[in-house]
């Protein structure tokens, strides 16, 4: 590996897998991605993280040009790793999460305070608070318990285990499958959000030729070899990012 050039970190809080079970497909995005931008052959070299603390220790070690990252902590570590949005996984609004409860339990977010939320982003109260409720509520308006498994929270909201869940789109859709004990509702949702981002960090800021590169090759990386990864995100393409978008959001998490 005395040949990288390019360091990929991509963070993923609460994501599924493990940075083992990833890695396989990680490297084989790699050497698609070097096709597709025109890099030498194992020039990049990539790791799958889940953690919020495992991200930020491997940026501060290893200094990563490139990142794919989830919005929340895209929004926590803009500045401090000085990220730059590329492009979208998907499209800029292709992220939206649901507020469930078990039906008849509680009648509007007013009610819900105080009360355990079950969710995999208990990690971030302040994207919680500010940016999918808007700011309608506070960091610390709920009692949150984090869970890695976001089924798992359907399943404890409705066995009378939580009060409620907040989950993503992905998982809302898996609701009709499950056998629960009692049925759950939507008692609000986000407006729409991006959902993984590309971005360039402070590391790779500077290198305009990499930001060329990049968007030159981004109609080819979800194609071919580079399908299976971005399946695994549950993304079809990536196209060119909205700096605007995250400008508006940054705004409402700061």
């Amino acid at each position: 590996m005395h040949n990288i050039l390019l360091g990929v970190l991509i963070c993923y809080a609460g994501g599924s897998g493990t940075t083992e079970q990833a890695q396989p497909v990680v490297n084989r995005f790699m050497r698609h991605m070097e096709r597709a931008g025109g890099w030498k052959a194992d020039s990049l070299a990539g790791t799958y993280l889940q953690d919020p603390q495992e991200c930020q220790n491997h940026f501060k070690k290893n200094k990563p040009q490139l990142l794919v990252v989830d919005l929340p902590s895209f929004l926590a570590r803009k500045k401090q790793w000085g990220l730059r949005p590329v492009a979208h996984m998907g499209k800029a609004n292709s992220k939206r999460y649901f507020l469930l409860v078990r039906k008849g339990s509680f009648a509007d977010l007013q009610a819900l305070k105080g009360q355990s939320l079950v969710t995999p982003l208990a990690y971030d109260p302040r994207f919680i608070s500010k940016v999918i409720f808007g700011g309608k509520v506070g960091p610390k308006y709920f009692k949150l318990e984090a869970v890695h498994r976001p089924l798992k929270g359907l399943r404890r909201v409705a066995r009378k285990k939580a009060a409620a869940t907040l989950v993503d789109e992905v998982t809302y859709r898996y609701l009709s499958e499950l056998k629960l004990p009692q049925p759950l509702t939507v008692l609000q949702r986000s407006a729409p959000l991006p959902g993984l981002t590309l971005a360039v960090s402070r590391y790779g800021a500077k290198d305009r030729a990499l930001r060329r590169r990049i968007k030159k090759a981004l109609p080819r990386l979800c194609v071919g070899d580079g399908q299976e990864l971005c399946k695994t995100f549950q993304v079809t393409a990536m196209v060119a990012a909205q700096p605007s978008v995250y400008k508006q959001l940054q705004k409402l998490y700061d």
